[in-house]
């Protein structure tokens, strides 16, 4: 009986902290469940039906999400004053201390920004129309103003106005942003390694940007070339960002394909896994 106490009293302790380890929401999320969260999404255009107001249509359906999964999204009021603030405005653009002073000023632990390319829509033969949309969302930790998440979702659809084709894509392309933020791994990442080939991780350090949308606009460029399995901004200050870069082959040959799709990358020094260049 002694053995069989001293057993549970050796037993119950280790259960009990595998218990308390065990995290209460998805692992390796994105965003974490105990900070309060706001999403500011830049949609760029205005309404379908012509009435200059902004879509919010992307902006709306990410924060239906995260709600839906538990998470702690400031209130409306709250998030229109963030909205407003000009600590919001410079936080689009990856200013690290106007996200840093969100956290001072509004109590905000994570700061989920965006923006939106929706292109005109097409009619086809059959009077029907497509739209594209691309999203891009960057989400920060206020304590630091780093990067926690960075990806890229798109979305096509059709409809029976061009109006309707592009609000539905732009729906389909904030679900997916939703569910990779929930998920944890930005769609970048979520491509892995094709074919088997050795692939290799690239840094690019890209300095004299105008803005954050142009670090996105490289960074979706580097996604499409040949033998990149995956890419993802991992910083932004001062007109300097930083991609990396899942390449089968190397950094001559990636630096070569990259240089043809850009024409006014002046590329500065090429090492082994490093890279650097600047924008003429």
């Amino acid at each position: 009986m002694s053995r069989q106490r001293a057993l549970t009293g050796c037993l119950l302790p280790a259960l009990l902290a595998l218990v308390l380890l065990v995290p209460s929401g998805p692992a390796g999320a994105a965003l974490s469940k105990k900070e309060s969260v706001a999403v500011v999404i830049h949609d760029g255009t205005a309404s379908p039906d012509g009435s200059g107001q902004s879509l919010g249509t992307a902006e709306a359906t990410i924060l239906e999400i995260l709600l839906a999964e538990g998470y702690n999204v400031v209130n409306p009021k709250r998030m229109e004053e963030i909205r407003r603030s000009k600590a919001a405005r410079l936080a689009l653009e990856g200013d690290v201390e106007a996200i840093v002073k969100l956290r001072s000023q509004y109590g905000l632990g994570l700061f989920v920004s965006g923006r939106v390319s929706l292109p005109e829509a097409r009619q086809n033969e059959f009077g029907l129309f497509t739209a594209t949309a691309e999203l891009a969302v960057e989400a920060y930790a206020t304590s630091t103003g780093r990067y926690v998440f960075s990806g890229t979702t798109s979305g096509k659809q059709l409809g029976y106005s061009a109006g309707e084709a592009r609000e539905k894509a732009l729906q389909e392309a904030a679900r997916l942003m939703g569910a990779e933020l929930t998920k944890g791994e930005s769609p970048a990442s979520a491509q892995g390694v094709g074919g088997g080939e050795t692939s290799s991780v690239l840094r690019l350090s890209l300095a004299n940007l105008s803005s954050f949308s142009q670090l996105n606009e490289i960074l979706a460029t580097c996604r499409h070339l040949a033998g990149v399995n995956g890419a993802k901004a991992t910083g932004y200050a001062n007109g300097t960002g930083l991609i990396e870069v899942d390449y089968r082959g190397t950094s001559r040959e990636f630096v070569a394909s990259l240089t043809k799709r850009i024409t006014n990358l002046a590329v500065t020094s090429v090492g082994k896994s490093e890279i650097q260049a600047r924008l003429q």
